[in-house]
């Protein structure tokens, strides 16, 4: 049986209040055991945004999660992005956390 490594997570947006509620939100998901915060897109595992361009060209090995806000126009995301609603933040996070988990998990 293998440890799993925390999962790395990269808030790739502006400080303002919605990374400042994932941040909040965080801890009741799990500890440092589970995840960790990482300040680059390259070192994330999770990456979440709310803004297409606040993403530095969509990679397969990663998984992505955009934050959208209510009336929010679609964007262009790639099939596989996660979308998560501010108005339903904790189970968003929790689905999101999750996915990547499985996608980073070795399969035995």
């Amino acid at each position: 049986m293998s440890t799993l490594r925390p999962l790395r997570i990269c808030l790739a947006m502006k400080d303002g209040p919605f990374p400042r509620s994932i941040q909040q939100v965080l801890p009741m998901l799990g500890d440092e055991s589970v995840f960790v915060s990482v300040n680059t897109q390259d070192e994330a595992d999770l990456v979440i945004f709310s803004e297409v361009g606040q993403i530095n060209g969509f990679s397969k090995n990663k998984s992505y999660a955009f934050l959208a806000t209510p009336g929010q126009s679609s964007q262009e995301l790639p099939e596989d992005c996660l979308t998560i609603n501010v108005l339903q933040i904790f189970p968003g996070l929790a689905g999101a956390i999750s996915k990547t988990r499985e996608k980073i998990t070795p399969k035995e």
